[in-house]
Order: C-alpha cells, then structure tokens, then sequence
C-alpha cells in the first residue's frame, strides 16, 4: 500500500511540473499538438517508472509476482494431410419407362397401383375394345359383299362383258376392305397394357374408367434396384474427376455411406452456373434408397505425406492479419509463452497445414493460447487421458 501510494504522488508531481510549462487549455492547433506530445512523453515516462517500480516491489515482495497462466501443450509432428472435395446431390432412377395405350379406349381395368412391384410383360391395364370389334363386324359384312361383288364381275369380265375399270374397282374394293380388317384384328391384339420394365410403380396418370389416348402413359414404373446419385459439378473440380472413379457417396437421411462408380461426367458446362452433369452408380439391393433422396459425395483433392499439421482452432491473426501461434519455450530456466507467426497452407475440417515457422518437436500450447502474451510466464499441466472401463 506504501509502495503504492508512492507511484501515485510521483505521478502528480510530474503532472504539475510540466502543466506549469505548457498551457493546459489551448486554444491553437499547434497548441493542442505540442500539449498531446507533452502528454505522451508522460505517459511514457510513467510506465516506465511504474514498471521499474513494480519490479523492485517484486523483488522485495515475491507475494505480488503475477500469476501463471495455467496451459496445455501439445508437440508438432508430422503427418499425411488429405483434403476432400464435398459435393451434394439427389438419388435419381437408373430406368424409368411408362406404360403407354397404342390406341384409344377406356381402362376397363387398372390391374396395379401406387407401389406395386410389377415384372417385365405384367398386365397393367385392360381398354375397352367394343369399338374395334364393332367396326371389325362393319368391315367385315362389307369385305363379304365386295368379295362377291369382284367373284361376279370377274366371271362377266373373262367373257367381255362389262368394263375394265368397274372389274378394277371392284377388285381394288376387296383389297382396301381386306387391309382394313387386318388393321382392326391388329388393334384388337393392344386392348391390353403391359409393363416395359421390372421396378416399382411410382405414378398413377389416369384412373380406371378414364380414356387413355396413343402415347398417353397410364402408369410410370421405375427400377430402382440400382440407382444413380447426379451432381452439378463445379468445373474447377474437372481435372481431379474422372470417368470410372471410385468415391463415397453419404446418405444424412439414412444415415450410411456407400461406395460408387462414377458413371458420367458431362462434356458440355452450362454457361449459367459454370458446372456439367455428373453420376455415380449406387447399388441399391436392399431398397433404401429412394428417388430424390439427397445425398452427399466425399472426393478426395490431395493427399500430401509429411507435413506439419495443427488445429486450426490453436491459430491466431494479428492486427496486420498475420498467422501465429504460441510456443512454450524454456527461458533462463523459466517456461515462457512465446509468440511465433507461421504461414498456413490448406485447411480441412478444423486442420491446417503448416508451410513455414513450426519445427518437428516444438510445443505448441493448446488450451490457454488466447490468454497469454508473448514472454508472459507459464505453468504446464499434462492432460490426463480418459480410460473407458
């Protein structure tokens, strides 16, 4: 308290002495300049004093020696640094086909719905065929009468009787009537839809009783067996992929992470977002993965063997935005936090690579970094490890 005291009226004195010399309340920019110098030269002059001071009162009093920070340590060493590329995408359907009417009528019946698995051929739908069997009956009364027609003329037209151009008439009459009724009898053989492919039905389009029209798909069907995980690729990832690769492929929904080829990779980009088309195959044998299911691929961009590698979380930046790190270090016999800038090289999931300013065998301090300064005295704990039982 003695001490104390002592630095406070020491710094009065000086204060008084100089106010004496300079006017306290300038009214001039020079003035106001030289009294901030006058200031400044103060102050510099107190600190100076007070750390003097401090010292002795230290060396006197060991009682009021500053505290230790209390950290922990961790040495550099050497290892592989591999960074990933992570990219999302959504489970598409390797084969997906529509079951179609060739021609018009209504679904009499919908054989399947939303759901059902269904084989290649399966029945999924009959059409109503009245109309076709009735004009079938239509052409076929009039293919009779025509082809009697024809018998008659011809039998006139061996004997020169009648002209030339009511036996072509008559003929070609028989002939178009003929044509009429195999396309009928073909139409007939398409009153039933079946399915083009094995898979799964995945969409109704149209209802028993509703018209199906030629092209008009009556249901979708989708193999999803094996099954296709697509990805905008940025183009600046074209040099690191290709065609054939093996990558992992994450599934946040389910929870798993499966092995895939990749499959495509676009030839064109697209000028709008600066990426191409690419997929991975994805075996799908038990089922879980759906159409438009997100997905996440893990690609790895590098892989680089011994280098120095630390927790990014351990790195600071100073005022000039420059990269450092505290060191213990052994100083006269003392362990001291020393303050070293490092340069950093890539970083991945919280680790960086160390380019330059770390040795093999430096201790970093780890927890308490952000509370030392440089030279500041320190006291090293060792962290105990956790044993399972």
């Amino acid at each position: 308290m003695k001490y104390t005291f002592i630095i406070i009226l020491l710094a009065l004195l000086i204060s008084c002495n100089q106010s004496t010399e300079l006017n306290e309340n300038p009214t001039t920019i020079d003035g106001k300049r030289a009294l901030l110098d006058n200031k400044k030269k103060e102050l510099r002059k107190l600190e100076i004093e007070i750390a003097e001071l401090t010292s002795d009162l230290v060396k006197n009093d060991p009682s009021l020696e500053k505290k230790k920070k209390i950290v922990t340590t961790m040495p550099v060493s050497s290892s592989s640094f591999t960074k990933f590329i992570n990219l999302d995408g959504i489970v598409i359907a390797d084969k997906t086909a529509n079951a179609v009417s060739e021609i018009p009528g209504r679904i009499t019946q919908l054989k399947v719905k939303e759901g059902d698995f269904v084989k290649t051929g399966s029945l999924i739908a009959t059409l109503d065929m009245e109309t076709f069997h009735t004009q079938k009956n239509d052409v076929i009364t009039n293919l009779e009468l025509a082809r009697d027609i024809f018998n008659r003329r011809s039998k006139l037209w061996a004997q020169n009787i009648g002209s030339e151009i009511q036996y072509l008439e008559s003929k070609n009459n028989v002939e178009r009537l003929e044509k009429s009724l195999e396309l009928i009898n073909l139409q007939l053989t398409k009153g039933n839809v079946y399915a083009p492919i094995s898979g799964v039905v995945d969409i109704e389009f149209l209802k028993q009783g509703e018209l199906a029209s030629p092209g008009m798909p009556i249901v979708q069907v989708l193999n999803t067996r094996d099954v296709k995980v697509a990805v905008d690729l940025p183009e600046r990832y074209l040099s690191i992929l290709k065609k054939g690769m093996i990558v992992d492929v994450h599934f946040p929904s389910l929870d798993i992470t499966q092995k895939g080829k990749v499959s495509l990779l676009g030839r064109s980009i697209d000028p709008a977002n600066r990426t191409l088309k690419f997929e991975v195959d994805i075996a799908n044998t038990k089922g879980l993965l759906k159409p438009n299911l997100l997905a996440e691929l893990q690609i790895i961009e590098k892989t680089i063997d011994n280098v120095i590698t630390i927790p990014l979380e351990i790195i600071q930046q100073d005022v000039n935005n420059n990269s450092f790190i505290m060191m213990a270090s052994d100083v006269g016999g003392e362990q001291k936090a020393i303050k070293t800038q490092i340069q950093v090289g890539d970083v991945y999931q919280g680790v960086a690579m160390i380019e330059t300013g770390l040795n093999l065998d430096d201790i970093l301090i780890k927890d308490g970094a952000r509370l030392v300064s440089n030279m500041e005295g320190i006291e090293i704990i060792i962290e105990k490890a956790v044993v399972n039982e």
